[in-house]
């Protein structure tokens, strides 16, 4: 008998093996058929190119393909398009069914489109933007003077011209909430005044008087500030808590019918609070999701709780009325502050929920506790046991009742989304990647690599594993280790399978902006980052990858906005600060800067504290040169005899206008430092551009110009080499061409907001089109 059932069972699991096989086989082929289709439909959504396009091109056609190209990038970063498409036919005559040459075609068009369209008649857009506006403050107007109908009738018109306005799609939701509430509280008092007359008046007065106090009268909120954009936000007023102020006030009853109602309206206020707070006036509700370690004397979370605090992080974040702080912000936190709540404070956040989790051969137990701040008290607290390879149910019980207990309005088809996960043993693997990804070390990211490579093995119907995958593709990408092209086609391939198996929310979009951005399609970039922001705007990695994005476009105001939300929603993540920082000193806002770049030193550990070259040239460029020359100081005790740090502190003594002997007796040993390790390594790119700087901080230009030249002829694709040798070309001439020319190869390489605020571009930032000519 036993026998039977066990045959049984396994017939029963080969078949479930063969079905999950077949549909896995027609999954693929659906995929390869869209990928087709997408191939011969639009041009644009094919996967990436074997190179990056057009950056980080490295075509083996000869020196003059890549003369030609070096010429095209700097007649594209000039705006020449005449010179542009010149080169490009040129380049079209050598590489005929090149798709790299394809996209450039398509980009120099796409640029003379743009221009067409600046030259054509705008007026008719203008008048059209200053009707939205004008609609969009009748709107705001009738909804602060109670007029709801003309209000709704303002907005509804203003959505036939703009339908996919914020501010007038909010601004219609709440005049729709205040004008229920006004209409029900009218019903009431109908009410309550018909109840009134038909009841008897009282024979017997009281001996003593009740005295009520009387009510203080309600300040009307100060009025919003004049409206300009349509995507301006709109501040919700108080029509329907003047309504009940002066209903109340209009009546005066007698003396016992004020003692009854004083009971009554203690309810009814009650009610009447609730249904305010819950509705019109609902707080904006912010959490932090703080992972703690199970035992006491433990430090730091697992890599279980680790892995579940970031997924939920992720999850809830989807949900459009709750702003949830970034994982990295949870984690920096006192040791004294077990649940994170004194953090929570810190921070602003309104709910804190410390998560724990104790995991044992085949079960685990997963422990969250939900607080309030405001009120400091426990609103959910709950432990979960499960079997291991049953984890993932934990979200079918679990986000409902978050989401309930922070009193956020249901929405079936997100907490359905947040709930779809296999119910096996991959989605505890998938935790660990989670968490290794966040390990700063970059055994971290091999070690989540291949996690995800078992995972996506095993089940290959894992959409989240997916598009977690692709990302860690895109990140070794960006780290430099390993910039194969394959890695960015490995990363959209990725992309698209989890996309068909049905992932989405902001990852998906983030990685597809990464994608693109390693593409050199910064426009596509920046319109798949913005949805990724917009489906979650407190996921703070899509806000960084959005300001480089922007900046990449030349929209370099935007993409400080973008890195303050990062600031924002990850604040205690030094990464937010340091762009921040980098992006105002790019702009000429040396104070700002600096306090940012302050703000991330502040955060880094004590015994990992290192203050960044940017830090020191924004301390230069607030005149602090004194303390910029201590910095650097204490940098070559910590690193002694190290040429870097030798031609930093030469560099600083010039700066700061110390003697021509000591700067001559520093740079003068990095340069000895130099030769002697050329003997050992005479074909070091990276030597030879030292080399070439310190010859041209010696005053001696003419070695540092060979120097230069034999680093670009070891290594002339090498992005840092082209960075290192515009350098040079500043420091011997300002603002020559030739720098220019030099700092756009780089550029057209890879793009570094480190390397172009280098000290050794000073002359260059000088100039008032610096941050146009880098970002076009």
């Amino acid at each position: 008998m036993l026998t039977d059932v066990k045959a049984g069972e396994a017939a029963r699991q080969q078949l479930l093996d063969e079905i999950r096989k077949r549909a896995e086989e027609a999954e693929l082929a659906r995929i390869e058929a869209e990928e087709l289709k997408l191939a011969l439909e639009s041009p644009t959504s094919s996967p990436p190119s074997a190179e990056p396009a057009p950056s980080g091109l490295d075509l083996p056609h000869g020196s003059e393909v890549t003369d030609l190209r070096d010429e095209l990038a700097q007649a594209l970063m000039d705006n020449d398009l005449g010179r542009a498409t010149a080169l490009h036919n040129e380049l079209i005559a050598l590489l005929p069914d090149d798709p790299i040459v394809d996209q450039i075609g398509a980009e120099i068009t796409r640029r003379r489109e743009a221009d067409a369209q600046k030259d054509s008649p705008a007026a008719p857009r203008t008048e059209e933007r200053s009707q939205i506006a004008d609609l969009l403050n009748a709107a705001n107007e009738a909804y602060q003077r109670e007029l709801y109908d003309i209000a709704l009738q303002n907005v509804e018109t203003l959505l036939t011209l703009d339908p996919e306005s914020a501010a007038a799609l909010e601004l219609q939701g709440n005049i729709r909430k205040a004008k229920e509430l006004a209409e029900r509280l009218e019903a009431e008092e109908k009410k309550r005044r018909l109840e009134q007359e038909q009841q008897p008046a009282p024979s017997v007065q009281p001996s003593v008087a009740i005295n009520t106090p009387p009510a203080e009268p309600v300040e009307p909120p100060p009025p919003p500030s004049p409206i300009t954009e349509a995507h301006t936000a709109v501040h919700v007023p108080t029509p329907a808590v003047r309504k009940v102020v002066n209903v109340l006030m209009r009546h005066k009853w007698s003396v016992v019918l004020a003692g009854v109602l004083v009971f009554l309206g203690v309810q009814t206020a009650s009610v009447i609070y609730h249904q305010l707070r819950t509705t019109v006036f609902r707080e904006h509700v912010s959490l932090l999701i703080v992972p703690v370690a199970h035992a006491d004397g433990e430090t730091a979370p697992d890599d279980l709780t680790m892995g579940l605090a970031d997924d939920l992080t992720a999850r809830l974040a989807q949900f459009s009325d709750i702003e949830v702080f970034a994982t990295e912000t949870g984690l920096r936190r006192h040791a004294s502050d077990r649940d994170g709540t004194r953090l929570a404070r810190e921070v602003g956040a309104s709910f804190v929920l410390s998560l724990s989790t104790v995991a044992k051969e085949d079960s685990a137990y997963v422990r969250m506790v939900l607080r309030e701040l405001s009120e400091g008290r426990v609103v959910a607290g709950t432990t979960y046991p499960m079997q291991r390879s049953k984890l993932a149910l934990i979200h079918n019980d679990a986000i409902p009742t978050l989401i309930r207990a922070m009193g956020i309005p249901s929405d079936e088809s997100q907490t359905r989304w947040a709930m779809s996960l296999p119910f096996d043993g991959t989605y505890e693997a998938y935790l660990v990647a989670r968490s290794l990804m966040h390990r700063p070390e970059p055994g971290g990211l091999d070690s989540a690599t291949q996690v995800l490579q078992r995972i996506i093995g095993q089940d290959s119907l894992f959409a989240d594993a997916q598009i977690l995958w692709g990302q860690t593709r895109v990140l070794l990408y960006e780290t430099g280790r390993d910039t194969s092209p394959s890695l960015l086609q490995q990363a959209y391939a990725s992309l698209q399978r989890g996309m068909g198996l049905g992932a989405q929310g902001s990852s998906v979009y983030t990685l597809w902006g990464m994608i693109d951005y390693y593409s050199a399609r910064y426009h596509e970039a920046v319109e798949r980052l913005s949805r990724a922001a917009e489906a979650a705007p407190s996921d703070a990695e899509a806000q960084r990858r959005l300001a480089l994005a922007l900046l990449r476009v030349g929209k370099a105001e935007q993409a400080v906005d973008a890195a303050g939300r990062a600031v924002q929603y990850d604040p205690r993540n030094p990464f937010s600060h340091a762009l921040l920082g980098n992006l105002h000193l790019l702009l000429g806002n040396a104070q700002t800067a600096l306090q940012a770049l302050q703000m991330e030193l502040s955060l880094q550990p004590a015994h990992e504290r290192h203050r960044s070259d940017t830090y020191v040239a924004a301390l230069v460029a607030n005149d602090r040169r004194e303390q910029a020359l201590d910095i650097v100081k204490q940098n070559l005790t910590i690193e002694p005899d190290t040429i870097a740090a030798l031609y930093d502190l030469g560099r600083m003594y010039q700066l700061a206008g110390k003697s021509k002997r000591m700067w001559d007796e520093v740079l003068g040993h990095a340069r000895k430092l130099v030769l002697q390790q050329l003997k050992v390594r005479p074909h070091d790119a990276q030597l030879y551009s030292y080399l070439s700087l310190i010859e041209t901080r010696l005053g001696n230009f003419k070695e540092g110009t060979q120097a230069r030249s034999r680093a670009l002829a070891l290594a002339p694709d090498n992005y840092e080499t082209l960075y290192y040798a515009a350098r040079v070309a500043a420091l011997q001439g300002g603002q020559s061409p030739e720098a220019y020319a030099l700092l756009a190869k780089a550029i057209y390489r890879r793009f570094s907001l480190q390397q172009i605020l280098d000290l050794d571009l000073l002359a260059l930032r000088s100039d008032q089109e610096f941050v146009r000519k880098i970002t076009q």
